[in-house]
């Protein structure tokens, strides 16, 4: 799969949705080390709330380009 081809895209909204369920469900308990301690200088509420705000971020972007795949026609980005 080519980076950037819309089934990439798939692949990645699928991806992005799974780590901010994982993030919903697990919380504080989902984030990394790095995440809590260097990211966020130690504040795990901060973490989790960047985590998640950046993965909707995320999670827009990769519809946003499904969507212009679909609108210019999928078989485009096979070729």
């Amino acid at each position: 799969m080519e980076c950037g081809s819309y089934e990439w895209w798939l692949d990645q909204l699928e991806k992005d949705e799974a780590r901010l369920k994982e993030l919903e469900e697990k919380g504080i308990e989902g984030l990394s080390k790095y995440d809590v301690e260097i990211a966020a200088m130690g504040d795990a509420e901060m973490a989790l709330d960047t985590a998640k705000r950046l993965k909707r971020n995320h999670i827009k972007c990769d519809k946003e380009r499904i969507a212009e795949f679909e609108a210019k026609g999928i078989q485009q980005s096979l070729l």
